[in-house]
C-alpha cells in the first residue's frame, strides 16, 4: 500500500505529463497503470485522495498545529498559510 503522499505525487506527475501512464511510472518507479488511472479517477471526482484505509480526505489548513476530524475530512492547524487540495510539481 503507498502512502497519501506517494499517491498524491503519482497524480501530480501524471497531470504533468500530460496524463501519460508509462513516462509516469518509469519516472516514479512506481505504481501498476490500474492503480495510478484509479487514484487519478478518485482525484479528479474529490479534488483530494483517501488517506490511509480510513478513507478519509486530506485538508490542510495552517492554525496552531490542531488536528480536527469532521465527518471524514480532516483539518490540520498549523500557522497562518492556508493550503488547500491544489497540488503542484
Amino acid at each position: 500500500m503507498y502512502s497519501y503522499d506517494d499517491r498524491i505525487r503519482a497524480v501530480a506527475l501524471f497531470i504533468k505529463l500530460s496524463k501519460r501512464v508509462r513516462p509516469t511510472i518509469r519516472q516514479l518507479g512506481y505504481p501498476t497503470k490500474n492503480s495510478l488511472k484509479d487514484w487519478y479517477r478518485e482525484y479528479e471526482q474529490r479534488l483530494d485522495l483517501p488517506m490511509g484505509l480510513l478513507g478519509i480526505s486530506a485538508s490542510v489548513t495552517a492554525h496552531f498545529g490542531i488536528v480536527t476530524a469532521d465527518f471524514g475530512t480532516v483539518t490540520a492547524h498549523f500557522g497562518d498559510v492556508t493550503e488547500g487540495r491544489l497540488i503542484t510539481v
